[in-house]
């Protein structure tokens, strides 16, 4: 777990975009190499509009490729909440300082290397990079089909989820749904294009015991 801390927010004037001062610290001695962070802000009225209105730097400048997602809108309709998706390297006990620029004028580029989502007739498929995985809005099943590049020779191969016995081998699933964001499977069309540094699943559907008719 990293501490994800808002340590001040300085509102631009007019055309300079607002200051957001953050720290991210490693607290449990453990080195961390390419973590993920995910966190919300508070924004103030009338600062931005759209959640790609947005950018993470480090503090020697260089921009981190960074995902938002806006939660909660003021009554003008500029964002109130945003959430941050971006990855970061830390050593035990290391603590960064970055700053969020958020303005009309500023501008990210797309994220170049993360996770895809591809929408088709039969399923949607989220890709890593080394794993693949295929889930089907019409079959009640966690998973279609998982894939894993070994050797990253760029073919992956296909994956047991089962025990000899039927049993879903859960650590796996663990694993695919913790890296994984931002799908609907109950309306495949609205994937989200490109990548993105997170994409979660989110299946809609009725729950029920044996014997019930819901």
């Amino acid at each position: 777990m990293l501490l994800f801390l808002l340590s001040s927010l300085a509102q631009g004037t007019a055309g300079e975009p607002t200051t957001v001062r953050l720290t991210v610290a490693e607290p449990s001695g453990l080195a961390r190499r390419n973590w993920p962070v995910t966190s919300g802000i508070p924004l103030g009225q009338g600062i931005v509009r759209d959640g790609e209105q947005a950018a993470l730097f480090a503090s020697d400048g260089l921009q981190i490729p960074l995902q938002t997602e806006v939660l909660s809108r003021w009554p003008d309709g500029s964002v109130r909440w945003l959430l941050l998706d971006f990855s970061i390297d830390l050593a035990a006990r290391e603590t960064k300082r970055l700053t969020l620029q958020c303005g009309s004028n500023v501008r990210r580029p797309p994220v170049a290397n993360g996770v895809r989502a591809l929408s088709r007739d039969d399923a949607v498929v989220i890709e890593t990079g080394p794993l693949r995985v295929a889930l089907s809005p019409k079959s009640f099943r966690l998973l279609d089909e998982v894939r894993l590049d070994r050797n990253g020779d760029g073919s992956p191969e296909p994956l047991r989820l089962t025990h000899p016995k039927g049993v879903l081998q859960l650590t796996l699933s663990l694993l695919v749904i913790d890296r994984v964001r931002k799908t609907n499977l109950s309306n495949p069309v609205g994937v989200v294009p490109g990548m993105t540094i997170r994409a979660v699943p989110r299946v809609r559907g009725n729950a029920a015991t044996l014997g019930c008719g819901m």
